[in-house]
């Protein structure tokens, strides 16, 4: 799993939801150490805290570890903040892209 896809992709859903590392290690059961080693890339969840934090913001583990690059669940799932998250992310990913473009 490419940890600064997780890491980044992490960040960007607890930023967007407002979501503390305190509260994430509580949904996740896990320490909330775990949860900072998880933002800094040193380390990735195990695969069932990986499914609690993906439960946790209705997104797929898929989109968590950059197998895809779309957070969407099946239509049926989807909430009405769930696809602003989606929105917001693809705005902040080209907003990135393009200070990146700019800088080289």
């Amino acid at each position: 799993m490419p940890l600064p896809i997780f890491s980044e992709r992490l960040k960007d859903l607890m930023l967007i939801e407002g979501v503390s590392q305190h509260k994430l290690s509580s949904a996740a059961n896990v320490q909330r150490k775990s949860v900072s080693n998880w933002l800094r890339g040193i380390n990735y969840p195990r695969y069932d805290a990986l499914i609690r934090v993906a439960d946790y913001f209705h997104i797929s583990t898929d989109y968590l570890i950059g197998i895809n690059n779309t957070a969407e669940l099946e239509k049926t799932q989807q909430t009405p903040l769930l696809q602003g998250v989606q929105l917001s992310l693809t705005w902040l990913r080209k907003i990135k892209l393009k200070r990146t473009l700019l800088q080289e």
